[in-house]
């Protein structure tokens, strides 16, 4: 649990000033539970074990808030309010296997900008 709480706190920055103890790697085994960040179970019948995981996150790489608060885009009054930009990008591993039988499977990447 610790080192949730620990790569929960590196989310704001970089993959390369995560702590030591988190682990970046693109891959998951289920057989290792550092290898992922959270798992749940889905389905009855079949179910399926899913594991996920934050592998990497950069910051500083998505667009500015782009003004559509400006005139001529929106109505310009005192209730408008601006978006603030959170630069960000996570990438976000998932795998699923059978609870049954563990040769079916899938496997998703997900790039995620936030």
């Amino acid at each position: 649990m610790e080192e949730k709480i620990r790569r929960a706190t590196f989310l704001a920055d970089g993959t390369l000033n995560w702590d030591a103890t988190c682990d970046a790697t693109v891959a998951i085994d289920p057989a290792v539970p550092t290898s992922y960040d959270m798992t749940f179970t889905l389905g009855a019948g079949p179910s399926y074990n899913v594991f996920a995981k934050i592998a990497d996150t950069v910051s500083g790489n998505s667009a500015d808030e782009s003004g559509l608060d400006i005139p001529g885009v929106v109505l310009s009054n005192p209730g408008v309010i601006s978006v603030k930009s959170f630069p960000f990008l996570y990438t976000v591993e998932c795998l699923a296997v059978d609870a049954v039988n563990a040769l079916e499977r899938g496997r998703v990447s997900v790039l995620h900008q936030y």
